[in-house]
C-alpha cells in the first residue's frame, strides 16, 4: 500500500485535503495493526464519528486534533505555525544579479 502523500494535492481543494487526511489516518491505523473500534476507543471518539472521518465525511477539528493526539504527533503541529520567523537567508551574487535583471527587464517596457 502506497502512502498518500499532501504533495500530491498542493492546490487542492478542501474536499481532496479532507480525504487525504482521512487516506493518511487510515493508513497510519492499518499500519498500527489497529481496527476502526480499536482506534476510536483509543482517540476519544465515538466509533460512528471516527468511521466517518475515515471516510472524509467529518471535517470537524476536535476530531483531528484528538486523532494527532493519539498518533503522539501534537508537536508535529509546531510545522504548521512555528513560533519563530524563519531565519534570513543570505543574499548571493546570483540574488542580485537575478533581481537586477528583473528591474532592468521591467524598465524597458
Amino acid at each position: 500500500m502506497s502512502i498518500p502523500k499532501f504533495e500530491d494535492v498542493r492546490s487542492g481543494t478542501p474536499d481532496q485535503l479532507r480525504q487525504l487526511l482521512a487516506d493518511r489516518t487510515r493508513y497510519e491505523r492499518k499500519r498500527l495493526e489497529l481496527t476502526q473500534q480499536e482506534f476510536a476507543e483509543k482517540c476519544g471518539v465515538g466509533f460512528s464519528t471516527f468511521r466517518r472521518f475515515e471516510a472524509g465525511t467529518c471535517d470537524s477539528l476536535e476530531v483531528l486534533l484528538l486523532i494527532v493526539s493519539a498518533f503522539q504527533r501534537i508537536a508535529a503541529l509546531d510545522l504548521l505555525f512555528p513560533g519563530e520567523a524563519p531565519p534570513a537567508r543570505p543574499r548571493t551574487l546570483i540574488d542580485y544579479a537575478a533581481r537586477f535583471e528583473a528591474k532592468r527587464g521591467k524598465s524597458n517596457t
